[in-house]
């Protein structure tokens, strides 16, 4: 478990983190799977005429 922490929740290293107030700290990997969707889409306003709003 702690080697998956350690991985996953870099952020973390020599903290201890109590309360997450509802929303959980995000995982390294969650992090770099949005980073490459972000990088190879494009995202538009779905009200807008542009291309990538009517795709």
């Amino acid at each position: 478990m702690h080697q998956d922490r350690k991985g996953d929740y870099p952020q973390f290293e020599n903290v201890v983190y109590l309360d997450s107030a509802g929303t959980p700290p995000y995982s390294q990997e969650l992090i770099e799977r949005v980073h490459e969707d972000l990088r190879h889409r494009r995202y538009a306003n779905p009200h807008s005429n542009s291309g990538p709003a009517q795709a």
